[in-house]
């Protein structure tokens, strides 16, 4: 439980980070501005143990996301930004499909674990807007097993899919 918290601190730092007040950091992300940051917490999906964060953070024409999970097997994982803000069916079915950026393709990233099942991964995506019809605020990324496989679902079926987190307001400190 340690551990969570000095993350979701670290997060809730990295969030805050080159604005002087609450004020200034939701009027920077209104604006899309340098700095401005947005995230979740991901929930594991389909008896999964898996744990951890995703923050987006606006910077020179692009959005740095960080994703740190726990709990996985070693291996490859893929984390996909989902088109849809919701995370509330066991095999991650209410997250939608891939969500597909202006540009035409979906954004899928591919992370290690290591030998405790732990990642942390940091991507660069440019053009990549935190707010509005082509930004990922109120979309979900979700954590793929394995390097390749379908990226679909259909209700109540399998689908290795094994965590979701909303994408909203940087996360709390509290859960």
């Amino acid at each position: 439980m340690q551990w969570r918290v000095m993350m979701v601190g670290a997060l809730l730092v990295l969030a805050l980070a080159g604005c002087q007040s609450m004020n200034e950091s939701a009027d920077a992300l209104t604006r899309g501005a340098a700095g401005a940051a947005v995230g979740g917490l991901l929930t594991p999906l389909g008896g999964a143990a898996v744990d951890g964060s995703v923050v987006f953070q606006r910077r020179d024409n692009a959005a740095t996301m960080v994703v740190h999970m726990t709990g996985g097997a070693p291996g490859v994982y893929r984390v996909v930004i989902h088109a849809t803000g919701n995370c509330s069916s066991r095999n991650g079915f209410s997250a939608g499909a891939p969500w597909v950026t202006t540009g035409g393709a979906p954004i899928v990233i591919t992370m290690a674990t290591n030998t405790e099942g732990t990642a942390t991964m940091s991507t660069r995506i440019p053009g990549l807007a935190l707010q509005g019809p082509d930004g990922v605020f109120g979309k979900s990324v979700v954590i793929h097993e394995g390097s390749v496989g379908p990226l679909d679902a259909k209700p109540e079926l399998p689908n290795g899919r094994i965590a979701c987190a909303v994408i909203g307001t940087a996360p709390s400190m509290f859960r």
